[in-house]
């Protein structure tokens, strides 16, 4: 049969597609005839017969004797069609030339679209691979300094080295129950690398703080220094919502003196870093807990949030990812929402298990309602009281007058605490009152400082 005759054919079944199966009648050349499929596998290895039965499996069946014969099946590319082609002696620039050469199956759209994703994968995973064959090692860190306290009484003296009289507890520039033990200090003056191992416990929901067996407390551990040996009244500032926003989070860091208190949010991305890196620039941290509000759902605190409506199971799981979520932290803030410390239960069963881990809390009193004070004291939990919300009316005017409030609160009762945010105007106050406040007999302090010095 020649060519073209066969071409013809060919062309009949293409414009046929859907009939193919009723032209049995079309035979083969003589020299093109396929084998028996019993002689096609004979004298092939059995685990040839067992792949080719395999892809069988995968493989579109042939519609009829032509498309078998000639590997007609509309998932071969056209190279494959023209190569067949030329292996049963049919000169593919015929095809071409009669401009048949969409006879030669296409690749369907979704293959190369397949492909394409397959190559870029795979570019991508090399690229990947190369970058971290190529990539430089990371810079090491600083040597540090290890410092090793041994046991020491702790005294208070004024500027001639007089010692002076002060309340139990007062002083903490080296808690007392930290003395012989080593801390590792940071080369830029920054406070201990934390965490203490022996002041950590593994749960389902990661390391969470812990209260020491030799009876370390990490409130006491990871605070700030603070040794006031003029004894004045003290201020504690605590900035929160930090980590959100990372140019609000980088200028606090940079701008505000080490004696404010940062509060991080626990969904910060890289939390656990940001928390390092305030500590190697002198921060008191503390971390915090978001509470479901009195007008949920149309205020959302996030979705680990505590809620008075789950199980307590669930809500101490909630606040031990909440407590895994940092290190070096000395205590928890309530941010978000109160209504869980307007429960009696509630209230008891999120305090008793701050207390349990050695943590000091800082209510921030956003309702009168708030049974957080009552039950604090109930329990012996070392807690600060919020005093004043500095920028609630984001105004310089305004921001001074709470920090003047913030002042008159702690020379009447010993210390207060104030709550501010990031903003820079804030920023901007805080900074400049800070440096005339050593003047009017106040000084800054750590939140961990304020601890048993606030009247209610």
């Amino acid at each position: 049969m020649a060519n073209s005759d066969f071409i013809a054919r060919l062309q009949a079944i293409d414009a046929n597609r859907d009939r193919a199966q009723a032209l049995p009648e079309l035979e083969l050349p003589a020299d093109m005839e396929r084998p028996a499929a019993a002689a096609a596998d004979e004298g092939r290895p059995w685990w040839r017969r067992l792949l080719d039965r395999i892809k069988g499996l995968f493989t579109r069946k042939p519609k009829n004797e032509f498309e078998d014969a000639f590997g007609w099946e509309e998932q071969k590319p056209r190279w494959w069609r023209r190569l067949a082609f030329w292996k049963r002696g049919i000169d593919p620039a015929a095809l071409i030339a009669q401009g048949e050469d969409e006879l030669a199956e296409r690749w369907p759209l979704r293959r190369k679209l397949l492909y394409g994703a397959w190559a870029s994968l795979l570019l991508t995973v090399g690229g990947v691979a190369a970058w971290l064959i190529i990539a430089p090692p990371p810079a090491p860190h600083d040597q540090s300094l290890v410092l090793t306290l041994g046991p020491a009484e702790i005294r208070a003296t004024d500027d001639r080295g007089a010692p002076i009289s002060a309340a139990p507890g007062e002083l903490r520039n080296v808690p007392e129950a930290t003395a012989g033990f080593e801390y590792e200090t940071g080369p830029s003056g920054g406070l201990p690398a934390a965490p203490d191992a022996a002041l950590q416990q593994q749960t389902r929901n990661g390391l969470v703080p812990m209260i020491g067996k030799d009876g370390r407390t990490p409130w006491q551990v990871y605070g700030r220094p603070f040794n006031d040996r003029l004894n004045r009244a003290r201020v504690a500032v605590v900035v929160t919502g930090l980590g959100l926003l990372r140019a609000q989070t980088d200028q606090v860091l940079e701008r505000l003196p080490p004696g404010v208190t940062l509060a991080i949010s626990p969904y910060a991305p890289n939390v656990r870093e940001l928390f390092n890196r305030a500590r190697a620039k002198g921060f008191e941290t503390l971390t915090e807990l978001p509470l479901e509000p009195t007008d949920y759902p149309a205020s959302d605190p996030g979705p680990r949030a505590l809620y008075t409506s789950l199980t307590p199971a669930d809500n101490e799981a909630r606040l031990d990812w909440i407590m895994s979520r940092g290190a070096g932290y000395v205590g928890l803030i309530d941010v978000l929402g109160t209504k869980p410390m307007q429960d009696e239960a509630a209230a008891r069963r999120v305090l008793g298990r701050i207390q349990e881990r050695g943590l000091l809390f800082v209510d921030s009193r956003s309702s009168t309602k708030g049974l957080g004070p009552r039950i604090g004291r109930d329990i012996g939990l070392a807690m600060a009281l919020n005093n004043r919300f500095v920028d609630a009316d984001s105004t310089a005017a305004a921001i001074d007058a709470k920090l003047d409030e913030l002042e008159r609160l702690a020379k009447a009762a010993g210390a207060s605490v104030g709550i501010a945010s990031g903003m820079p105007l804030t920023v901007d106050r805080l900074i400049a009152w800070n440096a005339e406040l050593h003047r009017r007999g106040v000084a800054l302090a750590p939140v961990s400082a304020v601890i048993g010095r606030q009247r209610e």
